[in-house]
């Protein structure tokens, strides 16, 4: 019996609002800054 395949022709739509809201590149960055002189302590 074969498996469903996923139609390549389909086009898939995300829905809005869906997910993460996207963080500010700014603040990844001040957290690897702060991380990277100690390491992080686990």
């Amino acid at each position: 019996m074969p498996s469903p395949q996923p139609d390549p022709n389909k086009q898939y739509l995300r829905k809005p609002g869906a997910g993460r809201k996207p963080m500010p590149a700014r603040k990844i960055f001040a957290g690897i800054v702060d991380v990277l002189p100690t390491g992080c302590q686990w």
